[in-house]
């Protein structure tokens, strides 16, 4: 007998019993013996006597020994998850993608100011690595906090001339992310692999939190 694997109500590998464990506590439906922890076996057990087993407590022993070998063939390691890294703008297609603003108006000024959108990319990045995150939502914001945050980090004065600018590169980021001519090799395989190391440090967190 075996547990379903579930953590934060998502299913992973396949279910062998009706059994479950959550963050919330491990369900038994029947309940299970594991060798060495209690059960109708005797000696040494979870039981209060040696001989009756603790359902909830063996269950959950099953599920913590059973789920990083699940995760894994889906290619989490949950004892050492990917981390989330920012780059910025990045590239797309190979190609590096300014976080400086691009501008036909005082470009050498333009260009001086630095990565304005630095941060606005970063907040994007962390925003495909959510587990179970929007990609469109993702991309959307991406738009809004480019604008307010180029218009944040340039001189005052310099936002009525830059402020057109600013926007333009913002809708041209984010439009590009969802084109769908290019979406298929640039920002849908990102978003994938971003949602995929996220679930794995999801998940990491949960199995810490569930059988430390």
């Amino acid at each position: 007998m075996a547990s379903l694997l579930v953590v934060g109500g998502l299913g992973v590998g396949e279910a062998i019993g009706g059994s479950f464990c959550s963050v919330n506590g491990c369900q038994v439906r029947p309940p299970i013996s594991v060798p060495g922890f209690g059960g109708t076996g005797g000696g040494g057990g979870w039981g209060n006597d040696g001989n009756s087993g603790d359902p909830e407590r063996e269950n959950r022993a099953h599920w913590c020994m059973d789920f990083p070998h699940e995760v894994w063939k889906h290619g989490c390691e949950v004892t050492a998850p990917p981390p989330l890294v920012v780059n910025g703008c990045g590239t797309a297609g190979g190609m590096p993608v300014p976080d400086f603003l691009v501008s036909p108006v005082m470009a050498v000024v333009a260009a001086g100011m630095g990565g304005i959108f630095q941060e606005a990319c970063d907040t994007h990045d962390r925003c495909y690595g959510t587990a179970g995150a929007n990609k469109n939502i993702c991309d959307d914001a991406l738009y809004q906090d480019m604008v307010r945050q180029g218009q944040q980090k340039i001189p005052a004065a310099l936002v009525p001339v830059f402020l057109p600018h600013i926007r333009g590169q913002a809708w041209a980021y984010s439009r590009f992310l969802q084109w769908e001519t290019v979406m298929p090799w640039t920002s849908g395989p990102a978003f994938n692999a971003a949602q995929d190391q996220g679930f794995c440090r999801k998940w990491a967190i949960e199995y810490r939190e569930i059988c430390s």
